[in-house]
C-alpha cells in the first residue's frame, strides 16, 4: 500500500495577484474520456468543447491551473462507513491564464529539462499520468507528446508569422526552480493565453 500523501505533495500557489474579488476563475467537471487518476492539484488543464475539463494545453483551448485534486473531498467524496459523502458536486476549481497573477507549480517535467525565466510553457494533452497536464518548456510541432520530452529543445520563440504559435502555451517562467516552504520543488511562471495553431 502507498504512503498516503501530504496536502503539500501536488500544489499550485499564488504568489502575487491572488485573490482579488477580480481575479478570474473557472469551475467544471473532468471530462469523461480523462483516465487519470488522480488529477493531481496545479495541473493544466483546458475547457474543451463539451464544457468539461481534458488534461494538458492545445489549440486555441483556454489553458486553466488546477486549485484542487480530483480525489480532494470537495471535488469526490463517495462517503463511507462512518460518514455520509456531503455534496461534493464533482466539480475542480482552477485558475484562468488570462488572470494577472504569479503563480508557482509542483507539477512539471523535471527529467532532461532546465527552466529559465523568459521560456515559454506548455502541458501535453491526453491520458499520460506522468506527462499530461504538467508543464514544459519543450518545443513542438504541435501539441505536446511524450516523445518530444526527451529532445531538450525548448521553446525560445514559438511566434510565426502569422500571429499565432506553432504550439499552443500557457505561460511564461519568471523564476528557476527552487524549492517551496514544505520542500517540493516547484516552477515559478506568469499565466498567459498563446493559442497555437493545433
Amino acid at each position: 500500500m502507498a504512503n498516503p500523501s501530504q496536502m503539500f505533495d501536488h500544489t499550485l500557489d499564488a504568489c502575487k495577484g491572488w485573490f482579488h474579488e477580480a481575479a478570474l476563475d473557472h469551475s467544471a467537471k473532468l471530462n469523461a474520456s480523462v483516465t487519470v487518476d488522480p488529477v493531481e492539484q496545479g495541473r493544466v488543464v483546458h475547457l474543451d468543447a463539451d464544457g468539461t475539463y481534458s488534461l494538458g494545453v492545445t489549440a486555441a483551448f483556454m489553458p486553466i491551473f488546477l486549485l484542487n485534486s480530483s480525489d480532494d473531498p470537495d471535488v469526490a467524496n463517495p462517503g463511507g462507513e462512518y460518514w455520509q459523502a456531503v455534496a461534493p458536486t464533482g466539480k475542480l476549481s482552477g485558475l484562468v491564464a488570462t488572470g494577472g497573477y504569479e503563480l508557482e507549480s509542483s507539477e512539471f517535467i523535471v527529467t532532461g529539462l532546465t527552466y529559465a525565466p523568459g521560456q515559454y510553457l506548455s502541458a501535453m494533452t491526453g491520458n499520460d499520468a506522468t506527462a499530461s497536464g504538467a508543464f514544459s518548456n519543450e518545443d513542438d510541432t504541435g501539441p505536446p507528446s511524450l516523445s518530444d520530452l526527451t529532445t531538450g529543445t525548448a521553446l525560445v520563440n514559438p511566434m510565426l508569422s502569422g500571429g499565432a504559435t506553432n504550439q499552443a502555451c500557457c505561460g511564461t517562467v519568471s523564476a528557476a526552480v527552487a524549492a517551496n516552504s514544505h520542500g517540493i520543488d516547484v516552477l515559478r511562471f506568469w499565466p498567459a493565453y498563446i493559442p497555437g495553431v493545433s
